[in-house]
């Protein structure tokens, strides 16, 4: 089974759908940052848009989802054969009549094993219970005291006068738990630009020997950071890759790249391995070579 083909029933469901969205090639390529040669390939057939049968599958499951058609998550191919059970696997085969058998022994052992358990179950019930007794009975007995009003010099109530006990604990209304305040949350953003700087000087790079289109940059991360890669159109896209992360940005030439830590990522242009001039380069323009 293939997880990751891209297969001609995928172009054929690529182009029905792009087609009933009133969309050309160039549009959907335009709003999906793909080149329209990618697009054609995975309409048509051809892999030399794509660094790898992965990343043709990648592209094209993106533009399904964009035009509402979502993949499973694996995706099986016609050209897989049918499952066949051998014939020697006999499923109504009985098993032996000995496997399962019940003897005298068997139910002694069991029954021998559940009084135990019963046993043991009754020990620890009345434990428990006696363990409750002795605790209720530890517990202080509250006790009421009354006080008796002292008799006044100015009121004519005599002092033999019977006094009303008063319970001396009162209950007192425990106070109400202070009414939260709502705090306003602010909904998660991208990273803002402020990451990119662009303001410093570009080293500016092209291809030797080009071998691909220059729609696009692919990059690999050796270790954790941020990448700000800028189009010939002025868009911006901001990523936070992972070690191990690969990712392609698709649009016109040049591009201008920057990362604090650029020497841990690799970059892929026209189908070449951009070489820094040095570790501490930051910021880098790719420009298009005639190939």
């Amino acid at each position: 089974m293939s997880l990751s083909k891209w297969t001609a029933e995928h172009g054929n469901l690529l182009k029905s759908l792009r087609e009933k969205a009133g969309l050309d090639i160039a549009t959907l390529a335009r709003k999906n940052m793909v080149s329209p040669l990618q697009v054609a390939q995975l309409e048509d057939g051809g892999e030399s848009a794509f660094y790898s049968a992965d990343i043709k599958f990648a592209a094209g499951k993106k533009l399904l989802q964009a035009l509402g058609h979502r993949l499973p998550e694996q995706v099986q191919t016609l050209s897989e054969a049918p499952i066949k059970v051998p014939n020697e696997v006999k499923p109504t085969q009985s098993l032996p009549r000995n496997s399962f058998s019940i003897t005298p022994q068997k139910i002694f052992w069991h029954l021998l094993f559940l009084l135990i358990a019963l046993g043991l179950l009754g020990l620890y019930v009345e434990k428990s219970k006696k363990q409750a007794d002795v605790a209720s009975a530890n517990l202080p007995t509250p006790t009421v005291t009354t006080t008796a009003a002292a008799p006044s010099e100015n009121t004519s109530t005599p002092p033999e006068a019977p006094v009303t006990p008063t319970n001396a604990a009162e209950p007192v209304a425990a106070p109400l738990p202070p009414t939260p305040t709502a705090q306003a949350t602010t909904p998660p953003t991208q990273k803002q630009n402020s990451t990119c700087n662009w303001n410093a000087i570009p080293v500016e790079i092209q291809p030797t020997s080009p071998r691909k289109s220059a729609d696009y940059v692919h990059m690999q991360a050796i270790n954790n950071g941020v990448i700000c890669i800028k189009d010939g159109e002025q868009r911006v896209a901001t990523l936070e890759l992972q070690a191990g992360d690969e990712r392609s940005i698709y649009g016109p030439a040049p591009f201008s790249v920057y990362s604090a830590n650029l020497s841990q990522i690799k970059l892929y242009f026209q189908g070449q391995l951009v070489k820094l001039p040095s570790e501490e380069t930051q910021h880098l323009k790719l420009t298009a070579a005639t190939p």
